[in-house]
Parts: C-alpha cells; structure tokens; sequence
C-alpha cells in the first residue's frame, strides 16, 4: 500500500476562513429627527416701532472614517515521497512512492466603511411673515435653517500573499538488481488559492431637505403707511461627501510538482519505471475598491412661496423666499496589483536502459492551470442623486399694493451638483506553465524497448475587469412656477421673479495600464527507444494548451434627467 503524505484544508472550511478573516471597521449612522417648524412672525406692530423676530436652526453631522491595514500572508509546503532507492539487490528491486496532496491557500477581507444618515426634519413649514404693521414701523421676520453633512471615508490596504509548493515523489531508482526493476511514483496534486477583497464605501444620505409636506413661505401682509417689511426665509443644505480607496496587492504563487527523473536501469530482469500524475492549479481572485454613494435630497410634493399681499401707502415691502442645496460627491479608487503565478509540473525525464529484459517507460500525465482573476469589478463608483421626486411648485406674487408702494417679491431655487469621479490601476499578470511528460530513455535493452509518455495539458485564464463610473443625477420635478403682479397700487414699483437654477459638474476620469504575459511550454517528445535487441518503441502523449486574457474596463456611464 502506497505511503500517504498530505497537507489538507477542507474546502468548506477555507470558504469559512475568507468570511472569519475579515476584518471590518463597520459605521453606521442613522438620524431620524422629530417634525419640526420653523417660523419667525410679527403681528399687529405699533406705530413707528420697530420689531425683528428670527428663528434658526441649525443640523450638523461629520462623520470621518479611516482604515489602514497591511497583512503579509507567507505559506511553504515542502513534501517529498520520492527519493527512493533499492538498488544492487540480489532479487528484484522496487521503489514505490506514495502520493502528495497539497490545497492551502489565504482569504483576506477588510476595510469597510458604511454610512447611512437619514435626516428627516422637514415634515412641516419654514416660514417668516410680517402680518398688519403699524404705519412707519420697520418689521423684519426672518426663519433660516442650515443643514450639512460631511462624511469623509479613507481605506488603504497593503497586502502581501506568497505560496510556494514543492511536491516530489520522483527521483526514485532501481537499479542494478539481479532480477527486476521496478519504480511506480506517485501522483503529486496541487490547489492553491489567494483571494483578496477589501475596500468598500458606501454612503446614504436621505432625506436632508424636504419631505412630503416641506413648504417654505415668505410673505408681508396688510402693511401700514410707510412702513417697511421684510420676510425671508432661507433653508441651506450642503452635503459632502469623500471616499477614497488605496489597494496595493502583491501576490505570488508557485508550484512545482515532480513525479519523474526516476531510473530502472542495468537490471539483469526486465526494467519498469510509472511516474505518476502531476496537477498543479494555481488561482489568484483579486477584488478591491468600490465606493457608492446614494443622495436623495427630497421627496414629495413641495411649495416655495413668497408674496405681498394688501401692502400700505408708501410703503416698502420685500418678500423672500430661497432653497439652496449643494451637493459634492467624490470618489477615488487607485489599485495597484501584482500578481504571478508558476506551475512545474514533471512526470518525464525517466530512464529504463540496458537491461538484460524489457526496457519500458510509461510517465503519467502532467497538467497545469493558472487562473488570475482581477475583480468582477475593481476601481467602480456608483453614484446616485437625486434632488427630490414629485412636483415642486414655485409662486412670487404682489396682489393688491398700495400707491406708491415698493414691492418686492422673489424666489430662488437653486441646486448645484458636482461629481467627481477617478479610477487610477496598475495591473501586472504574469502567468507561467511548464509541463513535460517526455525526455524518457528506454535504450539498449536486451529486449524490447517501449516508451509511452502521458498527455500534457496546460491552461492560462487571465480576466481583469476594471475602472467603471456609474453616475445617475435626478433633477426635482417642476411643477408649476409662477411670478405676477396682480391690482397693483398707484405709483407703486412691483417686482415678482422666480428662478429655478440647476448646475451639475460631472467629471469621470479612469486611467488604466494592464500588463499580462503568459507562457506555456509543454514537452510529451523528447523521447529515445534505440539499441535495443527486440522492438523499439516511442508513442508521444498528447498536446493540449489553452490561453484566455480578457481585459475590460475604463467605462462611463451617465444618465441625467
């Protein structure tokens, strides 16, 4: 019976590893905020008097996340079976190897960084209003509300992997017996896999301006002789957010795998050499950097007004009302990858010569894959923003002014939007498999010489999938805007306006260079069957090689509506 040597990993137990490895800096933030009104309101002023009335309010939140790692990731397996010997015997001589499996690998997970911020104050009114002043009385209502959120996330990862393999059940002999020679090794298989994941920002925000029943209302009514109004109200929401992803990955694997170089040599019997199979798979899964972003401004149906309705004689009356929202949105990915995998596989270079028998040589097959696999998609930013659905209605109106008035009424809404996105990798694949079945000698025998080297099959899968920007940008529906004057005053100077203002920078830039080199060297020839006193016989294995590089990246893709 074959002596047995192995260095296992259950496969269900490495998955497991992948997931238990991973090390995640997880924040979560969700802020849900209790309906509130904003008003700031004078009524019934005196003559002559002067009234301010304000109402503020301010919301704030900075969230900052920051992850650093670096992981050096080493694995040596070193296995020999061969190396066997039984020689010079009296009898026959034989020299069996046992048989070597090695499956290792290294999972690695970490650096996540998750904000979700839901800011829902906006189920009511924001509003300033100056309601029945008194003649030649200075009134001024005012109602602001501020609201910012920053969120900067920041992950670097620096990852070193390397694993070598170095299996043996060959370099056997038998030689130089009285009777037979005899040497049978055993196969040698081999599966390694280093799968790397890290990096991901993803950041929600909603919610942060208005809601289903948000109005926002500036107005001056029935104003006194002279008097002067001022109603503003201004709601400012700033949104900021910065993702930034670092991904430096060096991974290195090597196999080599030997079940040949065995001899059955100079035996008065017959000599025999079977080397074994040799398999070696080598798979490297790289996936990194990914940040999202999803921005709702707002939702629902929504009123921004500002009016003077009735104003007095004479008098001056300005009525405001504003809606700013800004919203910058960033995001940075820039991965450098390194990756090199080898396969060695040999069951050739055996020898069964000049032996008083049969001379025969049959090497098994010799098989190598490398699989590099570089992210479904790595450097990918995946923006979303939208500043709100359903109808938003806008009105300025003057109705019924007083002579020689000054009447002023105006609204702005004005949404700024600035997407930035940037992609930078470096990709280095270099993939390498050498198999050899052949170089087998089966010379000067006194009986027949045969040779029969196994197949050899080699297979190089190389995909990197990279630098991909997905923007989606939503403006706020209109619904109806409407600026008039309406039965205006004597001598009076009326000025409604309202103004929608929409600004979006939309910069998308992915700058990639991919590198792949891939070689296959496969050998089943080579092989000698000469000088022998019976047959003489040479039958090559089959050849049988497979390349795949596919690269793909560098894409933009925007939808605005």
């Amino acid at each position: 019976m074959n002596q047995v040597q192995t260095i296992k990993m259950n496969k269900t137990a490495f998955l497991a590893l992948i997931a238990m490895s991973a090390v995640l800096f997880f924040s979560f933030v969700a802020v849900q905020n209790a309906s509130a009104a904003f008003w700031a309101v004078n009524t019934m002023t005196g003559f002559s008097s002067t009234n301010t009335v304000s109402s503020t309010g301010m919301d704030a939140f900075f969230e900052s996340n920051t992850n650093t790692n670096s992981v050096t990731n080493s694995q040596t397996a070193t296995t020999d079976t061969g190396n066997n010997d039984a020689n010079n015997n009296t009898g026959d001589g034989s020299a069996d190897s046992g048989v070597i499996n090695v499956l290792g690998g290294f999972g690695n997970a970490f650096n996540l960084n998750f904000v979700d911020q839901d800011n829902s104050w906006w189920n009511e009114d924001v509003g300033a209003e100056n309601d029945t002043t008194g003649a030649q009385s200075d009134n001024t209502a005012t109602a602001t509300f501020d609201s910012s959120a920053t969120v900067v996330n920041s992950n670097d990862a620096t990852l070193n992997n390397g694993i070598d393999v170095d299996a043996n059940t060959g370099d056997n002999n038998a030689n130089n017996n009285t009777g037979e020679g005899d040497v049978e090794s055993g196969n040698a298989t081999s599966n390694t896999t280093e799968s790397n994941i890290a990096n991901e920002n993803t950041f929600l925000s909603s919610g942060s301006a208005m809601s289903m029943l948000f109005t926002t209302l500036a107005r001056n009514m029935t104003t006194g002789f002279s008097s002067t109004n001022d109603a503003t109200t201004d709601v400012d929401n700033a949104i900021t957010s910065v993702n930034t992803n670092g991904a430096n990955f060096t991974n290195n694997s090597t196999t080599v795998l030997d079940t040949g170089n065995n001899d059955a040599n100079n035996n008065t019997g017959s000599g025999e050499v079977d080397s074994g199979n040799a398999k070696g798979d080598v798979e490297i899964i790289n996936d990194a950097n990914s940040n999202v972003a999803d921005v709702n401004v707002g939702s629902g149906d929504n009123e921004l007004m500002a009016g003077n309705d009735t104003t007095g004689a004479n008098s001056d009356n300005d009525a405001s009302a504003s809606l700013d929202n800004t919203v910058t949105l960033v995001s940075t990915n820039d991965a450098g990858f390194t990756n090199t995998g080898d396969v060695d596989a040999n069951t050739g270079d055996n020898d069964a010569n000049n032996n008083t028998g049969d001379g025969s040589v049959d090497t098994g097959v010799a098989e190598g894959t490398v699989t590099i696999d570089n992210g479904s998609i790595f450097n990918s930013n995946e923006t979303t923003l939208s500043f709100g659905g359903g109808m938003f209605d806008i009105m300025a109106m003057n109705t019924i002014t007083g002579s020689g008035s000054d009447n002023d009424a105006t609204t702005d809404v004005v949404n700024t939007a600035t997407v930035v996105n940037d992609n930078d990798a470096n990709v280095e694949n270099t993939a390498d498999v050498t198999l050899d079945s052949g170089n087998n000698d089966a010379n000067n025998n006194t009986g027949d010489g045969e040779v029969d080297s196994g197949n050899v099959t080699g297979e190089v899968m190389v995909t990197s999938d990279l630098n991909v920007n997905v923007t989606n940008v939503e403006w706020v529906a209109m619904g109806d805007i409407t600026s008039g004057n309406g039965t205006t005053g004597a001598n009076s100077t009326n000025d409604a306006s309202a103004d929608v203002t929409n600004t979006l920078t939309l910069v998308n830039t992915n700058d990639s260079t991919v590198n792949t080199t891939s070689t296959i060297d496969a050998n089943s020839g080579g092989n000698n069957s000469n000088n022998n006193t019976g047959s003489g016989s040479s039958e090559s294995g089959n050849s049988s090689v497979m390349f795949g590089v596919i690269n793909a990246g560098n894409g933009n893709f925007t939808l605005i509506q």
